[in-house]
C-alpha cells in the first residue's frame, strides 16, 4: 500500500460518517458467529505490517494495514488494533444502543488515529506511518462495518458478493466521481494510492453501514493484500468450498500467494450459523492469531476463544501472538 497522496482528495469524497443503513429488517431467527483469521508476509516482502483481532465471544473483528516503511507499518498496525479493542471493549459495546455504534466506532478509529500520530511525533524516524482499518461489531443481529483506508469488508449470501465498506482510494475516488467504471479498478495504477488513513490527518472521516444477518452468510474481512490478488469472484468460490471458517482463511491467503503475493495478506471469515446449529456452545467460536510483536516465536493459531470478555491485555494473549 502506497501512503496517502493528498492530491487525490481532488478525486476523493471527504464528507463526514457517512451512516447507511438498510431498512429495519428483522431476521427470520437469530443467528451466531464461527470466525477465524490469519495473517501472511506473502512472497515480496520482508516483514509483516498487516494486524488483526477476532474475538467472536465480544462480537469485535479487525483488520489493520500499516504503511510507512521498515519498523514502522508493523508498529501503526498493530498500536492501531491495541486501541481500537481498548476503546471498543465488551463492556462498552454491551452498554451501546445499536443506533449509537456508528457514533462509537468512529471515536475508536478516531482514537487510534491520535495514538499513531502521537507515535510519529516522538519518533522521526516514524514519519509518515499510518495505516488502513476495518472494524465488524456484531450485536447480535446485525453486523456493524466501519473503515478507513482500502482494507474491506465483504457479504457473501447466495453465491453473490458485494463490497460493504467503501475504498478510500485515488481509483475509488475516480469511480464514485463516474471518472472510471468499477470494473477497471482492480487494474488501475491508482488503485493502492489512499486518500485516507490512520495516522494522517488531525480528523478521520471513516464510512460505516450495517446490515442484519442471515443464516448462512458469510463476511470477509481483509487488507488489500487479499483482494488486489484474487478475484472477487474466486473469493466467493474459496469461501463457498470451505464450510470451516479456518480452512476458508486459509485458503484465501494461498490463493494470494499463489497470484504472486505481492504484499501481505490479512483475511478474517465470519459464518452465520443457526444457533440450533452451533449445538451446546454458548459463545460464538473464533480461531485467531494475532500478529503483534513478542519475544517468542511459539504461537498458537487455532486457539479457540469461548469465555466471557476479558480485559485487553489478556484479550491480546488470549488470541495469540505472532
Amino acid at each position: 500500500m502506497s501512503r496517502p497522496n493528498w492530491l487525490g482528495r481532488l478525486f476523493g469524497r471527504t464528507d463526514p460518517l457517512e451512516i447507511t443503513t438498510d431498512p429495519g429488517f428483522t431476521p427470520p431467527e437469530p443467528v451466531v458467529l464461527e470466525a477465524a483469521g490469519n495473517t501472511d508476509v506473502g512472497k515480496a516482502r520482508e516483514r509483516n505490517e498487516d494486524a488483526f483481532l477476532c474475538d467472536a465471544a465480544a462480537g469485535l473483528f479487525l483488520v489493520c494495514d500499516g504503511m510507512g516503511g521498515h519498523a514502522a507499518g508493523d508498529r501503526a498496525s498493530g498500536l492501531a488494533v491495541e486501541e481500537l479493542a481498548a476503546h471498543l471493549s465488551a463492556d462498552r459495546l454491551d452498554a451501546t444502543s445499536p443506533a449509537d455504534l456508528a457514533g462509537l466506532l468512529a471515536e475508536a478509529l478516531q482514537r487510534a488515529n491520535d495514538a499513531i500520530l502521537a507515535l510519529a511525533a516522538a519518533d522521526r524516524a516514524l514519519w509518515g506511518t499510518g495505516s488502513t482499518a476495518v472494524i465488524a461489531v456484531f450485536d447480535g443481529v446485525r453486523l456493524h462495518l466501519s473503515n478507513i483506508g482500502d482494507s474491506r469488508g465483504y457479504l457473501i449470501r447466495g453465491g453473490r458478493t458485494r463490497v460493504q465498506t467503501r475504498d478510500h482510494s485515488v481509483a475509488a475516488g475516480l469511480v464514485e466521481a463516474g471518472q472510471l467504471k468499477p470494473e477497471a479498478l482492480r487494474d488501475h495504477p491508482m488503485r493502492n494510492q489512499l486518500t485516507a488513513a490512520l495516522g494522517t490527518e488531525g480528523r478521520v472521516n471513516p464510512a460505516y453501514t450495517s446490515l442484519a444477518l442471515l443464516p448462512g452468510d458469510r463476511i470477509v474481512l481483509c487488507s488489500d493484500g487479499l483482494w488486489d490478488m484474487v478475484e472477487d469472484a474466486d473469493i466467493v468460490a474459496l469461501v463457498a468450498a470451505h464450510d470451516d471458517p479456518a480452512a476458508a482463511v486459509a485458503a484465501l491467503i494461498e490463493a494470494a500467494n499463489a497470484a504472486g503475493g505481492t504484499d501481505n495478506i490479512t483475511a478474517v471469515v465470519l459464518a452465520a450459523r443457526r444457533a440450533e446449529d452451533m449445538g451446546n456452545c454458548e459463545l460464538p467460536i473464533a480461531h485467531a492469531q494475532l500478529p503483534i510483536e513478542t519475544d517468542t516465536e511459539d504461537t498458537d493459531p487455532g486457539l479457540m476463544l469461548t469465555a466471557p470478555q476479558s480485559p485487553l491485555k489478556e484479550r491480546l494473549e488470549r488470541v495469540g501472538a505472532r
